[in-house]
C-alpha cells in the first residue's frame, strides 16, 4: 500500500513539474510569435487595417477590429496560429501574415471613385477595379501594396479606409489622372531623391523635411520603414537643392539632431505636415521630434544611419 501511494505521490509530482515547465515556457517554443507594435495602418476600418510590426512584419487584419483598442504602438503582440492578441486589449483579433512593397504615389491622391488611376513613383499605374468611393487628400502618400487570393490591393497611409484592389502596370512617366479633374505629369527621373542606408543593427523608421515648392513650406513626410541591412530611395517629387531635415527612430532608439531642430510629425501614422517648423499640435498623436540638419546639393542625398 504504501509502495503505491509513494508511486502516485511521485506521479503527481511530475504532472506538477511538467505543468510547470510547459507553463514558463517562452511564447516560440509554444508555437507562437511576439511582436511590439509600431503603427496600424488604416484603422479606422474594422477589416483590412494592417499591423505593422517593428521587426518589419505585417498582419492583415481579417476578424475582429483592430480599432477596439487605443495606443497600440510599442504594445506587445502575440501570435499563435491566426489570432492575435494584443496587450491591454480585451478581444483577439484573427489575422493573416502578409508580404508587403513600400510603394509612395507620384503627385496628389484624391480618393477613389471609378477606375480611378495613379502613378507610383517608379513609374508604374495602379488602377482601381471595382467601384468604391471615399474622398481624401493627399500629396505622395506612401503606400503598401500586397496580393492575397490572386487578387492585388494597394493601402494608402492615411487614406481612405479599406484596401483598394487594383491592377498594376508599367510605365516611365509619373501621370495621375482621375475623373472629372486635371491631370498631373513629371518626369521622375528629373527629381531629387533621398537614399537611406541603414547599416546598424536594428530597423528604422524615418522622417525628412524639406521645403515643398507646392505647399510653399518646411514640410515634413514619413515614416519610412528601412530594415537592417537594407536600403530605402525615396522620390521627393521634384528638383530639390537647400537644407534638408532627417530623423529616425526605433523604439527608445533616435537619430536626431545636435543641435536640435524641432519640427512637428504624427507619431503612429504615416503624414505629410506642411509648415512642419511651426505646425501647432491637433492631434494626440503629434509629436515634435529632434531633426538633424544637412544640405541637399546633388540629385541624390545619402544619409546612414549607424549603431
Amino acid at each position: 500500500m504504501n509502495r503505491q501511494n509513494n508511486k502516485r505521490k511521485q506521479l503527481a509530482g511530475t504532472v506538477v513539474v511538467s505543468m510547470l515547465v510547459f507553463c514558463l515556457l517562452p511564447a516560440t517554443m509554444l508555437g507562437q510569435r511576439q511582436h511590439r507594435v509600431a503603427e496600424v495602418i488604416d484603422e479606422s476600418s474594422s477589416l483590412g487595417s494592417i499591423i505593422r510590426m517593428y521587426d518589419g512584419t505585417h498582419y492583415l487584419v481579417t476578424g475582429g477590429s483592430a480599432n477596439s483598442c487605443f495606443f497600440l504602438q510599442g504594445k506587445t503582440a502575440t501570435v499563435s496560429g491566426a489570432q492575435m492578441t494584443i496587450q491591454d486589449c480585451s478581444f483577439p483579433l484573427w489575422v493573416e501574415e502578409i508580404s508587403v512593397e513600400n510603394v509612395q504615389i507620384n503627385g496628389e491622391f484624391k480618393g477613389w471613385d471609378d477606375d480611378v488611376s495613379y502613378t507610383l513613383m517608379d513609374g508604374r499605374t495602379v488602377t482601381q477595379t471595382n467601384y468604391s468611393y471615399c474622398y481624401s487628400y493627399a500629396y505622395s502618400p506612401s503606400a503598401l501594396l500586397y496580393s492575397r487570393g490572386g487578387a492585388t490591393y494597394l493601402v494608402v497611409k492615411g487614406g481612405c479606409g479599406n484596401p483598394m484592389q487594383v491592377t498594376v502596370g508599367g510605365g516611365s512617366t509619373s501621370t495621375y489622372s482621375q475623373s472629372n479633374s486635371r491631370s498631373y505629369s513629371s518626369n521622375v527621373s528629373s527629381n531629387s531623391s533621398l537614399h537611406i542606408v541603414n547599416y546598424s543593427s536594428i530597423t528604422a523608421n524615418v522622417v525628412y523635411v524639406v521645403y515643398n515648392p507646392y505647399y510653399r513650406s518646411w514640410t515634413s513626410q514619413g515614416w519610412y520603414t528601412v530594415h537592417a541591412g537594407a536600403s530605402l530611395t525615396v522620390d521627393l517629387g521634384f528638383a530639390y537643392t537647400g537644407k534638408i531635415y532627417l530623423y529616425a527612430e526605433s523604439g527608445a532608439i533616435t537619430w536626431q539632431g545636435n543641435p536640435c531642430f524641432n519640427m512637428m510629425v504624427d507619431g503612429t501614422d504615416a503624414f505629410t505636415y506642411t509648415h512642419a517648423d511651426t505646425r501647432h499640435f491637433n492631434d494626440f498623436q503629434d509629436k515634435r521630434v529632434c531633426f538633424q540638419e544637412f544640405v541637399f546639393q546633388n540629385p541624390v542625398f545619402t544619409w546612414t544611419l549607424t549603431d
